[in-house]
């Protein structure tokens, strides 16, 4: 009795360290407002991964022009996207207008984005976001 006593005292800690460190993360999620003065400096290429409500990261491909016009081609799956990215009260938002391939039924999508400069230079976007089944989440590097 006193061992399932001890492995639920400990699972219930294990699970509030768990939330605090969650709420601590989404907290520092897009701390840094940002203007449209900043869509020039994410133009170009990318790699990296899309997630979709299956839960399974697909390898991808992401191009950003200088005015936010974005195109992302999903790598196994023939799946092609385009989109915009904007600033929206001083976060950067994409909205997905167009689909191409498989499940083209699922070309509206929009979420947030944050982004980061890694030490060597390198652009880093991850973002979440919804379409039509369900969450979704991206993950891209630019290499400098």
């Amino acid at each position: 009795m006193r061992k399932q006593a001890f492995r639920a005292m400990v699972g219930s800690a294990a699970l509030g360290f768990l939330a605090m460190v969650v709420i601590g993360c989404a907290s520092q999620m897009h701390a840094r407002a940002v203007d449209p003065s900043v869509i020039p400096k994410l133009a170009g290429s990318y790699t990296g991964y899309y997630t979709g409500a299956g839960g399974s990261a697909n390898p991808a491909t992401l191009t950003i022009d200088d005015k936010g016009n974005y195109t992302m081609s999903i790598t196994q799956t023939g799946v092609s996207t385009s989109g915009t990215i904007g600033v929206d009260g001083g976060q950067l938002v994409f909205k997905r207008t167009g689909r191409t391939g498989p499940s083209q039924d699922r070309a509206f999508a929009s979420g947030t984005v944050d982004y980061q400069e890694a030490p060597d230079g390198s652009l880093i976007l991850t973002g979440f976001g919804r379409d039509d089944v369900g969450p979704l989440s991206v993950s891209f590097t630019k290499r400098k």
